[in-house]
């Protein structure tokens, strides 16, 4: 596989995942529907991590490598980070001023400088902490005992209740998770398993792990509820889509749409609850709420809206977090 056909396919991935972001935050009811995109969603990104170090890092990472990949992460991860997390708390307390409801700048403050985060922009310093994790587990733990570090920690994080944590101990729990999960897809990347499994195989077991996720409703990354479950139905259903993906070949992959804003899915986890406190106002006071009122027809129209309204954004910001970009514009300063 070469690198342009990796990131056609990864791009595909990740924008069939936001998407499914962008749905699932439509919805207001934690349903057996919201159940199963929680159970993929996320770790779907930590299992892209995993691919991607495979593909960057074929002869092992090296401690020298390690300046590089930080450098990246500060513009690509922590730069967003900052920029969107001071707008959504101005924007957020704005709307409470204007409400009449106390404001809150000093508790989302806290939260977003002990890097807990704002709305959806928790994922980004547990994206960043999970990757130094996991790329520190490869470097320094060799071979198979690898796999039964995987199999302690696990063991250890189901018997912890994780709706009881506070700071630092809940980041350090999904950090955890999030580096068990690209680990796991290291090892299948490893064996490219991906070539290797047919598109029937790989849908039965999408099936499969999918018809899982009911007996673990609720469950996602802040609360895995039964945990094992929900490691297991991550992995399988994650792992069988890119087989999916990768066998759907050039039909998926060459589609403009879902590439475009799988490209772009990091503005998207930045700018998603921006638009959507903005179109909950407005539906409110407008409307009364209608969207709310009618099902599943008034979740989709959500979801169309915001899927719109994402696309401008997308087009300002498209590339404006990538190293190189912003060095230049330091240099032209």
């Amino acid at each position: 596989m070469n690198p342009k056909q990796r990131i056609t396919w990864i791009d595909s991935i990740k924008g069939i995942c936001i998407l499914l972001l962008l749905f699932s935050h439509s919805m207001t009811e934690f349903d057996l529907l919201k159940t199963w995109i929680f159970s993929f969603m996320l770790p779907t990104f930590f299992i892209v991590c995993g691919y991607l170090t495979y593909y960057k890092y074929p002869d092992g990472f090296k401690y020298g490598q390690f300046s590089d990949l930080l450098s990246k992460r500060w513009y690509n991860l922590l730069i967003p980070y900052f920029f969107f997390g001071i707008i959504f708390i101005l924007y957020i307390n704005l709307i409470r001023f204007i409400s009449g409801n106390p404001l809150i700048f000093v508790s989302q403050f806290r939260r977003f400088l002990l890097l807990e985060g704002v709305a959806s922009l928790w994922f980004l310093p547990t994206y960043l902490f999970s990757e130094i994790l996991f790329i520190s587990f490869l470097t320094l733990v060799k071979g198979n005992f690898r796999f039964l570090v995987v199999v302690v920690i696990v063991i250890i994080l189901s018997f912890i209740d994780q709706t009881k944590l506070s700071w630092p101990i809940d980041i350090i729990f999904r950090v955890t998770e999030g580096a068990i999960f690209a680990y796991v897809a290291f090892i299948f990347a490893s064996y490219k398993f991906e070539k290797k499994i047919s598109f029937h195989v790989a849908a039965i077991f999408f099936v499969i792990g999918s018809i899982s996720t009911t007996f673990n409703q609720g469950a996602s990354m802040n609360d895995m509820k039964i945990a094992p479950l929900y490691f297991i139905n991550a992995i399988i259903i994650s792992l069988s889509m890119i087989c999916l993906v990768n066998c759907a070949g050039q039909k998926v992959c060459k589609n403009k749409f879902i590439t475009f804003y799988g490209k772009n899915s990091l503005i998207i986890v930045c700018t998603n609850n921006l638009i959507i406190e903005f179109l909950r106002l407005l539906d409110h006071k407008l409307f009364n709420d209608s969207l709310l009122q009618i099902g599943y027809v008034g979740i989709f129209i959500f979801f169309i809206i915001i899927t719109i309204c994402e696309y401008p954004i997308l087009k300002i910001f498209e590339g404006k977090f990538n190293r190189n970009y912003l060095q230049s514009r330091i240099k032209r300063q």
